[in-house]
């Protein structure tokens, strides 16, 4: 259970990491009061050998830089309007979304990526949080000429600190994004309204996603006997700065339908052109002390550093789908699901008003 909270901390803190090298510690032994004592030297260079050992297979992580960028760039599209164009005015929707990057859609394969990572330091599995209010506007409102074109402009940022599986976490996130859609076809009703087909609606844009972590991850403590009772303790820790930043054009082709008032399902595809950059800064550190000696002493210590970065991948084909609860114009509930080609995966949840 140890060994798995270390792969999920270190894991974590090196998502982005390209062309990485491991953590490396290096330090200071306790000394007692008779001065410097070899024998002590010793257990410490054993104990740091052993400290170096737990993150030492966290290097070359490709496959975790290129996934984590991958989830950073699918989370832009939080409180997306895939599945409300053609509306007649005006569309204000707010949300939540959830991406992650695994090798194949399915409980097992996530379970043996993290098994992967654990026992190889490397696999190709990340995740990524965001949010978003989302306001689109009809420019027909300006033009007849321009009745078949949309615009809209989002925006989100977030800052928390909050507790998570023992550490202490530092997270903000900011989404900002404007796209312009053109209805290829025009929306339709059937039924004296009751049935409304949203038609057929291109789309671009430009999405800019960030996220950035902080936290401090406190690994097992290592120790190696100097003489009979005695043993040089290393408690480490490595305090993680994280940063994640992806530009984002996505093109998508989307259409809806409305069914009896409160039912509107949606279907696209599209295409995501991602650039951008993350950049993991870890700073080591930790306390060396005397277990067992009875006499005085002045503790060691251990420190370290890293910084490292990487980039997302840069073309990724997508098809979503959406199902959404609506009572006239306000959107009590929509799920938006999307497939990344290659195994990616984007959970959208939003609510609003479309007129």
């Amino acid at each position: 259970m140890r060994s798995l909270k270390l792969f999920l901390a270190v894991a974590l803190s090196l998502c982005c990491i390209q062309n990485s090298w491991a953590l490396t510690f290096i330090g200071q032994p306790p000394t007692t009061g008779t001065g410097d004592d070899p024998l002590i030297a010793s257990a410490f260079d054993d104990a740091l050998t052993k400290a170096n050992a737990q993150v030492a297979k966290f290097q070359n992580q490709d496959k975790l830089a290129r996934s984590f960028g991958d989830a950073n760039a699918y989370a832009s599209h939080s409180a997306s309007m895939w599945g409300y164009q053609g509306y007649d005015n005006i569309a204000i929707l707010g949300g939540l979304a959830m991406s992650a990057q695994i090798p194949s859609l399915d409980f097992y394969s996530l379970n043996k990526a993290l098994k992967d990572v654990e026992e190889q330091g490397d696999a190709e599995v990340g995740v990524a949080p965001s949010g978003a209010v989302n306001l689109g506007l009809h420019l027909g409102w300006f033009s007849s000429s321009a009745k078949d074109w949309y615009i809209n402009v989002k925006f989100f940022m977030y800052d928390l600190s909050y507790p998570f599986g023992g550490y202490d976490m530092d997270y903000s996130t900011m989404n900002l994004g404007v796209g312009i859609n053109y209805s290829l076809v025009r929306a339709r009703r059937f039924g004296a309204g009751s049935f409304l087909w949203r038609g057929v609606s291109l789309g671009v844009g430009f999405n800019y996603q960030q996220n950035e972590l902080d936290y401090t991850i406190d690994l097992a403590p290592v120790s190696d006997n100097a003489y009979p009772g005695v043993d040089v303790v290393i408690d480490p820790s490595v305090k993680i700065g994280l940063k994640m930043k992806t530009y984002t054009i996505p093109i998508d082709l989307v259409s809806s339908m409305r069914i009896l008032y409160f039912l509107n399902i949606s279907l696209g595809a599209g295409i995501d052109f991602n650039f951008g950059e993350s950049e993991v800064i870890a700073e080591s550190a930790g306390s060396v002390f005397l277990s067992g000696y009875s006499g005085s002493s002045t503790p060691g210590y251990i420190y370290g550093d890293a910084s490292t970065k990487g980039e997302p991948f840069t073309i990724r084909g997508r098809f979503m789908a959406g199902l959404g609860i609506t009572i006239g114009p306000v959107v009590l509930a929509d799920v938006q699901v999307t497939y990344y080609l290659l195994s990616g995966v984007g959970v959208n949840l939003s609510a609003g008003f479309v007129w």
